[in-house]
């Protein structure tokens, strides 16, 4: 019993390494976690079923702006540990962006949690390849988010995005840093002017007012099952079920007539690992280690010293 008393300080403070390597590992994790994880595979849909879907999630999401604010790293964390739960109720498309390393989902909605794991659509009624489709997301952990690289997308570069059902295809045409005011990015294009994708995040540190944001015109789409592996890999496509086919041979399909594929594009779109939609049991404590510090950092920082202290002063009463 003595000699454990007598080494107790030293374990008290192997396990504090324990606990800071833990949280080291958590907040990688997190800033990696729209980079190498996450990319949940979707089967390809006829275009009714992808319809229904999305009439069905956007009834149940939230698309009032003023509900959005600032996040904690320990949000964030939360939001990342049920990031397959968030998709499953609110995914509704997936976006890729091989220029940038982009490739995230489309999650209907903009509540906090959507916007932290993924892109959430502004207005309840866009559509893909009509209007302005308007995406946004959060700017967490140090430029981290589903929307970190923007700013690293090619002019005249392709914008995949998906309903699950067709691609669609649009080419960069504006990039850049704006102030939150510019409201006349989100508005519709005239009927005369080509449709339009709007992505954009935060910029800067909290409670910015500044905006990072990538616009492209709407070039082409095609079936799903028409695109390229790596376009399919990139936007998590997975194979048209039976089911699938059978429903969506009662509709009529448009066939594709250009596929040909811009060969600046083909070199920049990069094979994606597919990794499981979900951590792993370390990486989950070590996650929620760091969610903890990030809350209570004087808390945990002065409690571990003054255990430490305490058990110091034991050890010398008992040498």
């Amino acid at each position: 019993m003595r000699k454990l008393i007598k080494v107790s300080p030293v374990l008290w403070f192997i396990c504090g390494l324990v606990f800071a390597s833990a949280c080291v590992v958590g907040y990688r994790q997190l800033q990696s976690s729209d980079d190498n994880a996450k990319q949940m595979t979707h089967q390809i849909q006829s275009k009714k079923q992808s319809q229904q879907q999305a009439k069905s999630k956007n009834d149940q999401g939230n698309f009032d702006p003023k509900q959005i604010k600032p996040v904690t790293p320990s949000d964030y964390a939360d939001a990342q540990l049920h990031y397959e739960e968030l998709v499953n109720r609110s995914g509704i498309g997936s976006l890729f962006i091989p220029s940038a390393e982009i490739q995230t989902k489309i999650l209907a909605g903009m509540s906090n949690q959507n916007l932290m794991v993924a892109v959430g659509t502004y207005y309840p009624d866009q559509l893909l390849g009509k209007g302005n489709y308007v995406l946004l997301a959060h700017n967490l952990v140090e430029g981290g988010g589903a929307l970190g690289g923007l700013l690293n997308t090619k002019l005249h570069h392709v914008i995949y995005a998906t309903d699950f059902s067709t691609v669609y295809e649009y080419s960069a045409t504006k990039k850049g840093i704006v102030n939150q005011d510019s409201g006349q990015l989100l508005e519709q294009p005239t009927k005369k002017d080509s449709a339009i994708i709007t992505l954009f995040r935060c910029e800067g540190g909290l409670n910015t007012v500044t905006r990072a944001l990538v616009q492209g015109e709407f070039v082409r789409s095609y079936p799903a099952d028409e695109a390229s592996n790596d376009v399919k890999v990139g936007l998590g496509l997975g194979v048209m079920t039976e089911k699938s086919k059978n429903e969506g041979a009662t509709e009529q399909a448009t066939p594709q007539q250009n596929t040909q594929k811009d060969h600046s594009d083909k070199a920049s779109i990069k094979q994606f690992k597919q990794d499981k939609p979900t951590y792993s049991f370390l990486e989950k404590i070590a996650i929620n280690c760091f969610s903890i510090v990030s809350e209570y950092p004087l808390y945990i920082g002065s409690g571990f010293l003054l255990i430490l202290i305490l058990l110091q002063r034991v050890t010398k009463k008992y040498s």
